[in-house]
């Protein structure tokens, strides 16, 4: 599969005028800037949980939306499942015999529509 992380150029980085002006700063307030530097260094590796979530949950969405691009490209029928608290099963345009059964043990079912 195709990884769908992208690099996210710094666009907040300085130019070497901004860049002097802040050495500059630094010079003036140089215990402020040492509480930030430290700060920056000590939390360098946090992501906060839904970031992290979200970051997961979009990778495998677009790998979805990848795969079934490739199915129909390949001419391959394809079909979005649903899921239902039905306890029967209902399946369009597929042979019965793959679907036999039921899962109503679990109190729960699930179809396909076709798009």
């Amino acid at each position: 599969m195709e990884s769908h992380l992208v690099e996210v150029t710094d666009s907040g980085s300085m130019d070497h005028v901004e860049a002097r002006i802040v050495e500059l700063v630094a010079r003036l307030f140089p215990d402020e800037f040492r509480a930030l530097a430290e700060f920056c260094a000590g939390h360098a590796g946090f992501v906060d949980d839904r970031l992290a979530r979200f970051d997961r949950e979009i990778q495998f969405y677009l790998a979805y939306l990848e795969r079934c691009d490739a199915l129909r490209a390949n001419g391959l029928p394809f079909s979005y499942p649903t899921v239902s608290t039905a306890a029967e099963v209902a399946v369009e345009g597929a042979s019965t015999s793959r679907w036999r059964g039921s899962s109503a043990a679990s109190g729960r079912s699930s179809s396909t529509t076709s798009r």
